[in-house]
């Protein structure tokens, strides 16, 4: 992020260059917050013998005083809090801003908004998350089976409801060949998916209409999707330099080790959970910019304000799902 900032990487002799950047909307960190696994695990989650928070055991303080460091030193772009998602995209796209936490569909909006040239693909590479501690060091946790599907307690004990909602179940899911027409459009209006040497798959949407004009008829917000199809879409007609880049991103992704999602295991009191979000967010950017240096203090309140509360449910819900013993 130093050299970045300091070494002018776009040759232009400007002071215009960040090592980071991120996407707040003036309410949290944006994604600077998946920065905290560099040190452990984040959020709730399952201990030994008790559930622990990162907030709790210091971790989170760590990512503090680590952004802290950055934005003290300037590595970051000064509208990194107050910007959105779109408005922070014209700096990536110019190449303003050295490293983003993004997918590898990054590659394609990139070329896509420069004009699609090619002149950027070569930008991008996967960097592991850096391994700040023992603990740290591992990717987001991702979804549970890309979610989970519950039925009624009614509809369980009828056995003919239950053979018809497994019925669609298993032939709507990945792999099968209901997934394929439900969540990609295969035989339903002529869509194909293409295989790519390699390894990957790849659907064009040059002149694809039909999405757009039949809403709900196939989509990527279906309720089976699921990135493990190894699928990309662009508006290229056949699978260009840009698509294989993003493929070979996505994969790397995947193989990288990540936390296990344990907090989407439990069911706690969302109203709560949102006040303590709104309780962190509020201490985040009052402790990265200067205005306190008392964690301490402010993990007395998180307790107090119901942390102990959440960690006690967590506890007894982690006991018997037997993730603590």
């Amino acid at each position: 992020m130093r050299k970045f900032t300091h070494d002018d990487p776009d040759g232009n002799q400007k002071n215009d260059t960040w090592g980071i950047s991120s996407a707040g909307a003036g309410a949290n960190l944006g994604e600077l917050k998946n920065l905290e696994l560099m040190f452990g695990k984040s959020r709730i989650f399952a201990g030994s013998g008790e559930a622990e928070s990162a907030i709790v055991n210091g971790t989170h303080k760590k990512l503090l005083d680590y952004v802290k460091t950055i934005v003290d030193e300037k590595l970051i772009d000064p509208d990194w809090y107050t910007q959105g998602w779109e408005q922070r995209k014209p700096k990536l796209f110019a190449g303003k801003v050295g490293l983003t936490f993004y997918p590898g569909v990054l590659v394609n909006e990139v070329e896509g908004g420069t004009g699609s040239t090619g002149s950027t693909i070569g930008w991008f590479e996967n960097l592991p998350m850096p391994k700040g501690g023992p603990d740290g060091g591992k990717l987001p946790p991702g979804a549970i089976n890309s979610g989970i599907i519950t039925i009624s307690k009614a509809a369980a004990q009828d056995p003919v409801k239950l053979e018809r909602i497994l019925k669609i179940l298993e032939n709507s899911t990945y792999p099968n060949d209901g997934y394929w027409a439900l969540r990609w459009g295969v035989g339903v209006n002529g869509q194909k998916v293409m295989d790519v040497e390699g390894g990957g798959k790849f659907v064009s949407l040059k002149g694809e209409a039909y999405r757009q004009d039949n809403k709900g008829a196939y989509d990527w917000g279906t309720w089976v999707a699921t990135g493990q199809d190894g699928v990309v879409e662009s508006t290229n007609e056949q699978p260009a330099e840009s698509d294989k880049k993003q493929m070979r991103l996505d994969n790397e992704t995947m193989q990288m080790p990540a936390n296990p999602n344990d907090m989407a295991m439990l069911t706690l009191d969302p109203q709560i959970v949102s006040d303590l979000d709104t309780l962190q967010n509020e201490f985040d950017i009052k402790y990265i910019l200067g205005g306190t240096k008392d964690y301490d203090g402010f993990v007395k309140q998180w307790l107090a304000s119901g942390g102990q509360t959440l960690l006690d449910e967590a506890t007894k819900q982690f006991k018997a799902a037997g993730l603590i013993k």
